[in-house]
């Protein structure tokens, strides 16, 4: 027997916050299905109304996190706050994730500040 596999994912505020992101960064459905390679927008309409999930790789398009370390509050000073989910602790939100330059700097700077693996 399968069982159901529940999640603590609120989908609705998901496919919201997913719909929020995309226009506030100017993409349009049919962007997003071009760029993930999509054969219909569809999906990605599913998304926002909390239909679907995107599968992960999908969601990478979305977002980037990282840790408020003091070298990226430096290089982001106005950056926006996000819990990844809930319980976790604020993270900062790269808005630059089309600049290759940007990201590299960012990486570099936070390398030192970041915590050594366990």
């Amino acid at each position: 027997m399968i069982s159901r596999i529940t999640t603590s994912i609120d989908m609705k505020r998901t496919g919201l916050r997913l719909q929020r992101l995309a226009r506030q960064n100017g993409y349009s459905a049919k962007e997003i299905r071009k760029y993930l390679c999509l054969s219909c927008p569809q999906p990605v309409y599913r998304w926002y109304k909390g239909a679907i999930l995107p599968s992960v790789d999908n969601l990478f398009f979305y977002l980037c996190l990282v840790k408020p370390v003091p070298a990226a509050v430096k290089l982001m000073p106005d950056a926006s706050m996000e819990l990844p989910y809930e319980g976790a602790k604020e993270m900062i939100l790269v808005d630059d994730v089309d600049s290759r330059e940007f990201l590299c700097e960012l990486v570099e700077s936070m390398w030192e500040e970041l915590p050594k693996k366990k």
